[in-house]
């Protein structure tokens, strides 16, 4: 750990990290930061009730929508290499795409402004996780040819289903399956080993979380969810440290060099998971806690940490 987490108070980071757990009763918490190319993890409470198993920093949680941030970094490290262009329409990848969406740019989804709805209710997005997609293709039809709610680059609706499109535009740019392109580009570089895309038929998995949902009484077992047809939009599931490896190697140390705000704030939440990260690019800072349940706010907890050290 570096001499700045002790400095700030490594006493003031557990502080935080219990407090999560006193004030949402989480079965399990996991954080992870890296400050100055060091590195600090902690966890609290359990991956398995019933068993009453640990938790480590290479224990598998499902990150939700934090799997936008990885898609971003792999669209602008496509960019770089010529394959992609953010300012072509998508039907220049996409050519059999509806009439009605061929106004919109790589550029409009990547920054939620396409004019594609979210998700419609809970129910809609139970009812796709009940489903195994092996392409974003397979996941289109659910939204390809609805009627969008606003005019594409005027106004910014968060969208994951725009996402689900721009993984698709992503693959044909990059000539590969997304899975293949994010560790060609990303998880290799990055040294991160436990990081994938959601497949729930994978049934020998090695150290992987119990998902759980909040009830009246403490947490129960998750109904089963398949996040595969989500892709780019939330299908990762990763330990703590190897996206702490993704995002500071292409937000700390900004290897792809593509321009990053001062500041980044994204969280994700479904059955069975919920995450936070808070980055300082300049600061080399990377905050990220997850849980292995939904309900609550972890991103004020990670935004505390984060000005903590920054003190």
């Amino acid at each position: 750990m570096c001499t700045a987490l002790v400095e700030a108070g490594e006493g003031k980071i557990d502080e935080i990290l219990d407090r999560i757990s006193q004030e949402h009763d989480y079965p399990g918490v996991s954080l992870a930061v890296s400050y100055d190319d060091k590195v600090y993890f902690k966890q609290t409470g359990y991956a398995d009730i019933a068993i009453g198993s640990s938790l480590n920093n290479e224990t598998i949680f499902r990150m939700y929508s934090l799997t936008k941030g990885v898609t971003e970094i792999l669209a602008n490290l496509l960019v770089k290499n010529e394959s992609l262009d953010l300012e072509l329409p998508v039907a220049f990848y996409l050519p059999n795409i509806p009439i009605h969406l061929q106004e919109i740019t790589v550029q409009h989804l990547l920054s939620h402004k396409s004019g594609i709805r979210h998700y419609s209710s809970n129910d809609e997005w139970l009812r796709l996780s009940q489903n195994h997609c092996t392409s974003p293709q397979m996941a289109m039809p659910e939204f390809i040819n609805d009627s969008l709610i606003s005019e594409p680059g005027e106004e910014i609706n968060y969208t994951s289903f725009g996402y689900v499109l721009l993984s698709a535009v992503i693959e044909v740019a990059g000539k590969k399956p997304l899975e293949e392109l994010m560790s060609e580009f990303i998880f290799v570089p990055s040294k991160a080993l436990r990081i994938e895309l959601d497949n729930p038929e994978i049934k020998e998995r090695l150290n992987v979380t119990s998902f759980y949902e909040p009830v009246v009484e403490g947490y129960i077992e998750a109904p089963f969810v398949d996040n595969s047809c989500k892709f780019g939009a939330g299908a990762i599931n990763a330990s703590p440290e190897s996206l702490l490896k993704v995002f500071s190697h292409f937000y700390s140390n900004n290897s792809a060099n593509f321009p990053l705000p001062e500041r980044i704030s994204m969280g994700g939440e479904g059955l069975g998971g919920r995450s936070a990260l808070i980055a300082y690019p300049k600061e080399n800072l990377v905050v990220i806690v997850v849980a292995n349940a939904r309900g609550g706010n972890l991103q004020p907890y990670a935004s505390e940490i984060a000005e903590t050290l920054l003190e």
